[in-house]
Formats: structure tokens, C-alpha cells, sequence
């Protein structure tokens, strides 16, 4: 109690200075009636409205300020709803998943490629070297990885091979001693720089990598946009695949190819390499397909 009485009077006495300072700048600057008479009535409304327009309020009778206005839980929930909504309209617009699809596919690409340059690099340095001094040319070596080396993991997940042939997986599929999921020893040719093998970006059936040998080699992974001009423009005769290598008739071999017919150039040509061409019989059209060319048969006497 003591203490705000002392404020109060601090503050009085503090106005009370102010107002007699007021004064004496009043009357020194007034005109020679006011110093001469300053109980004139015209001294005295002057020196009243003066205190008013400088009348100092003590700390204590300021006014508190306002609170600030801030959101209700419904605006908020509004702005919350408009954000959802706009977080949707982009999903749908934008498609971040086909995104993600095509930079692993491009990665895929990649990959292959630069395994493709290393290996070209050792047969340039490395005149004796073959592919069938670590390599058997009826295994189809892939990326997945498995402690047991006939990938008994992923079988039931895996394309049914050819007869004689089988699947090869390593516990360690990045390593470059020959030891990873290429059975090559890269890491004994110091021209090369290659830290770890590349593996595919998801690693799961059915995307992987493999690599298959017979006096040359092939490569070839299976892309998760169909319609990659990629797989269309790497020579092989699988649409779905990108393909690399010296010999992609390797990887027909390891598919079991028996016959591949595009119809792209609208005949029935068999693309495999096997000979099993086809005749167009009583005209079918060719017509526009899902992917390059196909035939449209009339449903009475059109046939192969």
C-alpha cells in the first residue's frame, strides 16, 4: 500500500514540476502584457489553455492497450479445409508418383549404361579378358539380394526360366570383387572407379537387374513406364525392358524366346531371330495399337 502511495505521489509531484516549467516558458515567451500582468483574464485564459494542450497524464492513468484480434477455431478450420483441397488439386494435376516412376526408370537407364561403359573399358585394356572366365552362359545373374546363391528368396516371385537354365543372387549384390550380382572382378582394373555395383532403385520383383553372358554379354531391367521410348529405341525385342550390351540376342535366350511378332511394320515378321515368320491371311488391317503398330481381324476369315 505504502509503495503505490509513493508512486502516486512520485507522479504528482513529477506533473507538478512539468506544470511549473510550463509556466516559466509561458511567461517568457508571452507578450509584455502578460509579463507585466500575468492576472490579466487574457493572461489567464492563455495560461489555461496552455497547461491543457501540455498537460502531461501521470504513468499510472495510461490507458492499457487493446487486446489483439486473433483466429477463431472455425477460420481455422477453413484455412485448414482450403489447404486440403489445394494439396489434392496438385496431386491430381501434377501426379508425383508418375514422377517418381520416371526418375527410377531414368535411373534404371543410367545404370545399365554406365555398367555397359565399364565393361567396355576392360575389354579395351584387357585383350584376353572374356565374360565366360566368371560367368556361366546358362545363369541369368540378377541384383536381387540372397544368402542362398540360387536365389531361393524370390523364386516363386521370378519369371520361369528356360530348360538348363537358372538364377544366380549374391548376399552381397553391391560388391565389385566379383563376389556382387555381376560375377566380374572390377575392382582388379585400377583404370576403373566404381565404389559399389549399382543395383535397381527398388530392388523387388519385378524390377531388378540382370546380366547374362556367351562370348559377349546383354543387360537388361524392366521399366515401370510402358511407354518409355527408352525401351522402345534399345533394339531388343521386349518393349517392357531397356536393354545394354553386345549381344541382346542373349537375352531371348534367357527369356526363352520362341517368336516375337510386333506387327509394327504390319507384316508378321518374326523378330526373335528363330525364322518363325507368320503370312497375313484375307487381309487384316493395320490399325493403331496400344504400343506402335497391330492387326485388326475382321472376326470372320482374317488370320495368321
Amino acid at each position: 500500500m505504502n509503495n503505490n502511495k509513493n508512486k502516486i505521489l512520485s507522479n504528482t509531484k513529477h506533473h507538478a514540476v512539468t506544470q511549473n516549467k510550463a509556466i516559466t516558458w509561458f511567461r517568457s515567451k508571452s507578450s509584455e502584457e502578460c509579463r507585466s500582468n500575468s492576472t490579466s483574464k487574457i493572461c489567464l485564459g492563455r495560461m489555461k489553455t496552455f497547461k491543457l494542450k501540455h498537460k502531461r497524464r501521470p504513468n499510472w492513468f495510461i490507458k492499457p492497450k487493446e487486446p489483439q484480434a486473433s483466429f477463431t477455431l472455425v477460420e481455422l478450420l477453413v484455412v485448414l479445409a482450403l489447404i486440403a483441397i489445394l494439396a489434392t488439386v496438385l496431386i491430381v494435376v501434377i501426379k508425383p508418383t508418375d514422377i517418381f516412376k520416371k526418375g527410377r526408370d531414368t535411373k534404371r537407364v543410367s545404370d545399365l549404361s554406365n555398367i555397359e561403359k565399364l565393361l567396355d573399358s576392360i575389354y579395351a585394356t584387357d585383350y584376353t579378358f572374356s565374360e565366360l572366365q566368371y560367368a556361366s552362359s546358362n545363369v541369368v545373374y540378377i541384383s536381387l539380394p540372397d544368402s542362398n546363391p540360387n536365389c531361393s528368396s524370390w523364386l516363386s516371385q521370378l519369371p520361369s526360366l528356360p530348360s538348363g537354365f537358372s538364377y544366380r543372387c549374391s548376399a552381397t549384390p553391391e560388391n565389385t570383387d566379383g563376389t556382387g550380382w555381376i560375377p566380374i572382378p572390377f575392382s582388379n582394373y585400377s583404370i576403373l572407379n566404381i565404389p559399389r555395383l549399382f543395383i535397381d532403385p527398388i530392388n523387388k520383383p519385378p524390377y531388378y537387374y540382370s546380366f547374362v553372358a556367351g562370348g559377349s554379354y546383354a543387360l537388361y531391367a524392366q521399366l515401370e513406364n510402358p511407354q518409355s521410348q527408352a525401351s522402345k529405341n534399345d533394339n531388343d525385342n521386349y518393349p517392357h525392358l531397356y536393354s545394354a550390351g553386345t549381344n541382346k540376342r542373349l537375352i531371348d535366350q534367357a527369356q526363352g524366346l520362341v517368336g516375337y511378332w510386333s506387327f509394327d511394320d504390319c507384316t508378321a515378321k518374326d523378330l526373335s531371330g528363330n525364322n518363325n515368320n507368320g503370312t497375313l491371311m484375307n487381309g487384316p488391317q493395320c490399325v493403331d495399337g496400344k504400343v506402335g503398330k497391330a492387326l485388326s481381324f475382321d472376326g470372320v476369315d482374317d488370320y495368321v
